[in-house]
């Protein structure tokens, strides 16, 4: 997918079939095009059959990120 960066996906402790995904694009625009194009609508549409209902979108921005690098 182009402009596509890294996914975060998060399972709850309270509930294990509760999951959030965290998409990070290199640009608004990149998200935008993806969000809009037939081919992530049918990626979409192909997985929906598969989750108990349909997804909360919450769209933002990163503002900030902090990481510690492993050691070498």
């Amino acid at each position: 997918v182009p402009g596509f960066v890294a996914t975060y996906t998060y399972r709850t402790d309270a509930d294990p079939n509760d999951y959030y995904f965290a998409l990070v694009f290199e640009s608004r625009e990149a998200y935008w095009a993806n969000a809009q194009s037939p081919e992530q609508d049918a990626r979409y549409r192909q997985w929906l059959p598969l989750l108990e209902g349909e997804p909360e979108w919450h769209d933002g921005e990163i503002v900030d990120i902090y990481a510690l690098q492993k050691p070498a």
